[in-house]
């Protein structure tokens, strides 16, 4: 019986899209992991650490827009689970939780590896299931792979109960979201129609957006704030209305209504706006979440939605635009005067990153220094974060479930979220991909603290290095205090990007003084 309803249940995932599994092995689960090792027409990856598996299939399913599967065990290997959920469900990404269970009778008794794992999740995977007998099967029509789901698999002993079948599957395709109807249009129509003076910020975006949303931008003519993670930030067909000087000089700016494109922006004008009831916002993005209190929002694809709304175009903020392109020059100069500079080293690092490169930028800092100091030559680079929650932890995981073969991929991850994320390389022998490069921007610690509070036991200070973890996985380490002219020849490798911190408070000096208009 166990064995046959796991048969079924991964015979109901392909039917569902679910093309990957990532399998965390242990006793409860074994009917489901022995079935998975069978199977053909799913590609099945196996950890041994939940957290990170689970990442890593947030990963994948960002990078194949599919759900993606993660099996675990009974206890507290599924509460692992959680950040993982959490993250995908404010991104909206399709995460499949599997967790098998102990039989019902064992809830509230203490019995060894028994929690009460049913609804474990909440909120944070709403659609759930808890089926224990033979004919309780989850339905799943209801759902359409735009959040997470947990499904609960009660088995009893003995686990392995009959032969193994060898499945041959084809995963369903998928259906794109519908865009909204007119009448859910309204709160942008609105938007557009009021605001004589619009500002735009892109947050994060799926490529398969670009078109809809470059297109409209060019027609709309207001000045924009394209953060690295919306895939736009270099576009040469928006050149004119792209801000180049960092988030600093939208300290000055002047607007009544800021649209946001995409996630919630990194930006912390975006932050502020929450204080700001005179400025109209309007929100479009693909996951059902405002970003602030007041924001009205649009909910699907928002290449799609933009194309719907008629758009007249907005007045454009020359003096704006005017003021960022003498200030981007400044900044292009600050990292001349600086080299060794956080920013600096950043800004020459982009230089090395090959054309088509995905790139993953890890929270918090990086981001921000990415989106302020990396050159802006169009590169076609494929720039991805994890920003539902702005949470530190399972980010090299996530990358690492975005590599694939045909491009090279670089991780920019700052050193507490490396320490956060060191079981990840793990996988590293089940991938098949392009080059994969670790880039550990070490400061010290936590240094976007330094920027936000005097109180130094915020910062987690450390004098730790990464070359011995590196060595554990079998990786090339270099440790770099300036960015050499080349990249390095290894296939997989890590590299220490180790900045002056001194001459990173200098920089940063210097840019708040142009902010401040001194």
């Amino acid at each position: 019986m166990n064995v046959a309803r796991a048969a079924a249940l991964v015979e109901q995932l392909a039917a569902h899209g679910v093309e990957e599994c990532c399998v965390c092995p242990g006793g409860r689960n074994s009917p489901l992991v022995l079935v998975l090792e069978r199977v053909t027409g799913l590609s099945v990856r196996f950890f041994f650490e939940e957290r990170a598996a689970a990442f890593f299939a947030l990963g994948r399913a960002k990078a194949t827009h599919r759900p993606v599967a993660v099996v675990t065990t009974s206890g507290t290997a599924a509460a692992e689970l959680l950040p993982a959920a959490v993250e995908a469900h404010y991104a909206a990404v399709p995460l499949v939780l599997i967790t098998a269970d102990r039989p019902r009778a064992y809830r509230g008794t203490g019995a060894p590896q028994t929690i009460e794992q049913a609804g474990l999740f909440g909120r944070y995977a709403p659609t759930g299931f808890d089926g224990e007998g033979p004919d309780d099967r989850p339905d799943l029509s209801g759902w359409h792979a735009d959040h997470p789901i947990h499904l609960n698999i009660c088995f009893d002993e003995p686990l392995v109960d009959g032969p193994v079948p060898v499945l041959r599957l084809r995963p369903a395709p998928l259906a794109e979201p519908a865009t909204p109807a007119a009448d859910d249009l309204a709160p942008l129509r609105a938007f557009l129609a009021e605001t004589t003076r619009p500002l735009v910020l892109v947050g994060p975006l799926d490529a398969r957006d670009h078109d809809g949303v470059r297109t409209f931008l060019g027609r709309y003519g207001a000045p924009v704030y394209a953060e690295a993670a919306s895939g736009l930030r270099e576009d040469r067909a928006l050149d004119a209305l792209l801000l180049r000087s960092g988030e600093g000089v939208l300290r000055r700016a002047e607007f009544d209504g800021v649209l946001r494109i995409g996630g919630v922006p990194t930006v912390r004008l975006w932050r502020d706006l929450e204080t700001r009831r005179d400025v109209r916002v309007c929100a479009v993005a693909r996951a059902p979440f405002p970003g602030l209190t007041h924001a009205a929002l649009v909910v699907g694809p928002p290449g799609d939605v933009l194309r719907a709304a008629s758009v007249a175009a907005a007045r454009r903020a020359d003096s704006l635009l005017h003021r960022d392109r003498a200030r981007a020059e400044l900044v292009a100069a600050l990292c001349a005067t600086e080299p060794r500079a956080e920013q600096s080293l950043i800004r020459t690092l982009s230089a090395r990153v090959p054309d088509g490169a995905l790139v993953y930028l890890g929270n918090s800092l990086p981001i921000r220094v990415w989106d302020l100091a990396a050159r802006r030559e169009a590169r076609g680079w494929q720039v991805a974060v994890n920003r539902g929650a702005n949470g530190i932890d399972g980010q090299l995981s996530t990358f690492l479930g975005m590599c694939a073969p045909g491009r090279e991929h670089w991780a920019v991850v700052g050193d507490l979220t490396a320490l956060y994320d060191l079981a990840a390389p793990w996988v590293l022998p089940q991938l098949v991909s392009g080059p994969i490069r670790i880039v550990v921007v070490n400061n010290g610690g936590g240094q976007i603290f330094a920027r936000l509070s005097p109180h130094a036991v915020l910062r987690n200070e450390h004098d730790h290095d990464f070359s011995a973890w590196a060595g554990m996985w079998r990786l090339a380490h270099h440790r770099w205090t300036a960015v050499p002219a080349a990249a390095p020849a290894d296939a997989r490798c890590v590299i220490e990007l180790v900045p002056d911190n001194a001459a990173t408070a200098r920089w940063w000096r210097a840019y708040d003084a142009l902010d401040d208009g001194t």
